[in-house]
C-alpha cells in the first residue's frame, strides 16, 4: 500500500503508472492501480525494483515526491 500522503501529494489516484527512482539513482517504471479498499497500490515492476534492490522484509521504505520530474524517490533502510 503506497502511504497516504504520498498519495495526496503525488495525486497518485488520477495516475496508472509512475517513475520511481532507487538509492543509486536507477530508474524504475512500476504500474498503479485502486484497490477496492480506495488504497493506492504499486503493481507492474514493483516486484523487480524490490528484488534487484534487494528489499527484504523488515525494511523501511522512505517515499519523496519530486514534483519537477514526477518521480518517487525511494530510500531503503535495513
Amino acid at each position: 500500500v503506497v502511504p497516504k500522503g504520498l498519495v495526496e501529494e503525488a495525486e497518485l489516484k488520477r495516475k496508472r503508472e509512475m517513475m520511481i527512482e532507487d538509492p543509486k539513482g536507477r530508474k524504475w517504471r512500476v504500474g498503479m492501480y485502486l484497490s477496492q479498499s480506495y488504497q493506492v497500490r504499486f503493481s507492474g515492476g514493483w516486484a523487480k525494483f524490490m528484488r534487484e534492490n534487494q528489499v527484504a522484509k523488515g525494511d523501511t521504505l522512505h517515499f519523496h515526491f519530486i514534483s519537477r520530474t514526477q518521480t518517487i524517490r525511494v530510500q531503503i533502510a535495513n
